[in-house]
């Protein structure tokens, strides 16, 4: 499974961001909706409609409190609950946050920050919000309400490898949907892959479109790495590699926050500049067209000018070569700085 999906990446990433990864990412989409519609269609709909909304408001009304929330007083079961959870999870991650945050960096560029923001995290957690409000709403009133059968016995044990696949197989043609359940898993597989390979290939050639012998090279590493793991030591030794990269790159992470935000602050300050340049500009534009078209003020300018001053004060002068003292003011922009002065 590894192997092909390792030929699919690099087929993909050899074919670029426009072609190969949007094509799997757009049938990747199409797929994850209409497994979404027929889950809401097929299942208890007025349930999962009135579940997702009341979860979704549980989870805004108690995210700050579970936040904090560490399970210090259940024990020795709460802290490997917590490891086995939140701290692999956090782990996992951060652990693709490098990958993913540049890939869509590099599919997001022209847009601006907050279209990046609002495109990143707010359209991800509300297709986050609907699609475990609907896969997990229907397997708990399956659970509750239905045949019962996604927990053991003791209403507790969940076999996640097949729980999935259980409850598509409840609904009405439930081969057809667990079919192409296992076509977007697949194809989720391949995505991930090659957008990765993609990335790392531009970091190792630091461009933004590397060569296709660099996206090659390193798809098959991928996927060799993962096949290493797997043979080597299954699915958990692949998990702890996983948390045991993610550890140090967490303070990598740390570093590119605080650079992101002294650039921003930079670029913020540089773009004042600019906009007040731009209107100082526009303003001695102004003046000028204005003393081109005006003879008086012509006529004034020259004075001032000459006098060093404004209209009706006694010439200034300043020493000679000759130790005579001629008059001040010559200099254009200084006399065109004062007239400004004047006007204003």
């Amino acid at each position: 499974m590894v192997a092909v999906v390792t030929v699919l990446a690099t087929i993909s990433v050899v074919s670029g961001v426009d072609r190969g990864i949007k094509i799997l990412s757009n049938l990747n989409m199409a797929l994850a909706a209409v497994l979404l519609v027929v889950v809401i269609a097929l299942g208890p709909t007025l349930f999962l409609l009135r579940e997702t909304i009341e979860s979704a408001g549980a989870f805004l009304q108690g995210y700050i409190g579970e936040s904090f929330e560490l399970l210090a007083y259940d024990g020795a079961a709460g802290a490997e609950w917590q490891q086995a959870w939140t701290v692999f999870y956090w782990g996992w991650w951060i652990s693709w946050s490098p990958f993913v945050g540049m890939f869509i960096a590099r599919i997001s560029r022209g847009r601006t920050i907050r279209q990046f923001v609002l495109g990143v995290m707010l359209a991800p957690t509300l297709v986050t919000f609907l699609w475990f409000g609907v896969f997990g709403g229907s397997a708990i009133h399956r659970q509750l309400f239905g045949a019962g059968d996604l927990a053991g016995a003791d209403g507790a044990t969940v076999d996640p490898d097949y729980v999935m696949f259980d409850l598509l197989d409840g609904l009405g043609g439930g081969r057809v949907w667990i079919a192409l359940m296992l076509l977007l898993i697949a194809i989720f597989f391949v995505t991930s892959a090659d957008s990765g390979a993609l990335v790392v290939a531009m970091l190792a050639t630091g461009t933004s479109e590397p060569r296709m012998w660099s996206r090659i090279l390193w798809a098959f590493g991928i996927g060799a790495v993962g096949i290493v793991l797997l043979i080597r030591g299954g699915l958990a030794t692949m998990q702890t590699a996983t948390i045991l990269i993610a550890l140090p790159f967490t303070i990598v992470i740390i570093g590119m926050m605080i650079s992101l935000t002294r650039s921003l602050r930079a670029e913020n300050e540089a773009f004042a500049e600019r906009e007040r340049q731009r209107d100082r500009d526009e303003v001695a534009a102004h003046v000028v067209e204005a003393v081109s078209t005006d003879p008086d003020l012509q006529g004034q300018l020259v004075r001032g000018l000459n006098a060093g001053g404004s209209p009706g004060q006694a010439p200034r002068a300043r020493p000679g070569r000759d130790g005579a003292r001629a008059p001040l003011g010559h200099a254009p922009t200084a006399g065109l700085t004062r007239r400004l002065r004047w006007t204003s």
